[in-house]
């Protein structure tokens, strides 16, 4: 706990951090209890996940502990998607984004049912949450039907059908890139233009560990930490 602390935690609250949006997914969102809390929440702009792939039991006890859990911003990546999760049971209660694609890989990947996505995406749209489908995976289904696609993964959203080229991204994610950042001394500062300065060299080097890092909380894990500038 104190190495995750001091060399994971504390780098998101500095200046130089704080202007890329991270995504921290997890299939153990339990553990963000132990590392947050009402009177240490996390910064604003870091988006805490989990995953989910089907409505086992196991799955919807993660979306219950990714709820629980502090933070302003919380999304779900329900990727590969194996079996349909009947809306009812998708509670989006302080859910802000949810990222939805096929499995890919192999030729035995399980079939993606397309009614599958429409379904999730129809539940964002009444609860107000982004939705972004990924892919549509190796072997697709809609109407019933197998169809053909040149892109391994279904990732070309050329092939799509219309109504499901959604890629949307949380409002937070907009509100961080209008051009101005809000910094832990108070100051409101012009967000830098790309390519203009070098960050220094302690900067990448606290980026490079915040964007992969093997966690004490998470033995036998690999956390990826994915931002966006």
């Amino acid at each position: 706990m104190e190495w995750w602390s001091k060399e994971v935690v504390k780098p998101l609250y500095s200046n130089k951090v704080r202007r890329h949006i991270w995504q921290w997914l997890t299939k153990r969102p339990e553990h963000f209890k132990k590392v947050f809390s009402k009177d240490f929440p996390p910064p604003e702009n870091l988006c805490l996940m989990t995953t989910l792939t089907g409505p086992s039991k196991d799955n919807l006890a993660r979306l219950k502990s990714l709820r629980e859990a502090p933070g302003a911003m919380k999304g779900l990546s329900i990727e590969p998607l194996w079996e349909r999760i009947p809306a009812d049971q998708l509670d989006l209660t302080g859910i802000d984004w949810v990222i939805v694609g096929g499995e890919s890989g192999h030729k035995d990947a399980r079939p993606f049912d397309l009614a599958r996505a429409r379904e999730i995406r129809n539940h964002c749209q009444k609860n107000s949450v982004a939705f972004f489908l990924k892919q549509l995976g190796r072997n697709q289904v809609d109407k019933g039907k197998p169809i053909k696609l040149r892109d391994g993964h279904g990732g070309d959203w050329d092939e799509w059908p219309g109504d499901l080229k959604i890629r949307e991204f949380p409002q937070a994610f907009h509100e961080h890139r209008k051009g101005k950042l809000q910094f832990l001394d108070g100051q409101t500062k012009e967000r830098p233009a790309p390519g203009k300065k070098k960050p220094k060299k302690e900067a990448v080097a606290t980026l490079a560990l915040l964007r992969c890092v093997a966690s004490s909380l998470m033995p036998s894990k690999r956390t990826c930490l994915n931002y966006a500038t």
